[in-house]
């Protein structure tokens, strides 16, 4: 047993969110991942930078895949379009992989939506630059063609990420492996 003595008289109780807001943040992971009814959904996790809320964990469910509805899968091309234009991507219009977003800052306005049925869950509603920060974006994945041949729209369930090609580097360079940075 600890002996606390605290007065939390002037502490707000745990809600598992942050309030509504604009948040700095930058994007930390991403996971594939299921609804108890099957449908897979891109699980984003953002971290907050600074302020009150710093080091907050924000989530964000992308749908991308059938049976998810085309409306939701159009939300999701749209703000995968957004985020990557936020966080300064090379080519917005052609998403390779979602490791080009890891490292991303961005800035996010977040609303708190309630539910009679689910517990409060933040809602992103918008993605802007972060102002003043001159960092690259994240190293982007070879560029699709002008006029891509295939659908836009994902026609199947979510399969793992081919493996990086090697790349010809100059001697000085040292390349890292996404999940190393």
């Amino acid at each position: 047993m600890a002996d606390l003595n605290m007065d939390l008289s002037q502490t707000e109780e745990w809600r598992g969110v942050v309030p509504a807001g604009d948040y700095h943040v930058k994007i930390v992971s991403d996971e594939v991942k299921q609804t108890s009814k099957g449908t897979p959904y891109l699980n984003l996790r953002y971290t907050v930078m600074d302020g009150p809320k710093k080091k907050a964990c924000i989530f964000e469910k992308l749908y991308f895949w059938p049976p998810a509805s085309d409306k939701a899968r159009n939300a999701a091309q749209s703000k995968l379009k957004s985020i990557a234009k936020a966080i300064r991507h090379p080519n917005p219009n052609y998403i390779g992989n979602t490791s080009e977003l890891i490292g991303g800052e961005l800035v996010i306005k977040v609303k708190v939506k309630t539910s009679e049925q689910y517990d409060d869950q933040n809602e992103v509603t918008s993605y802007s630059p972060v102002k003043g920060v001159t960092t690259p974006a994240p190293q982007a994945a070879p560029t699709a063609p002008a006029a891509p041949a295939a659908p836009t729209q994902p026609q199947s369930a979510p399969q793992p990420a081919p493996q990086p090609q090697p790349q010809q580097t100059a001697p000085s360079e040292a390349v890292k492996a996404p999940w190393e940075n």
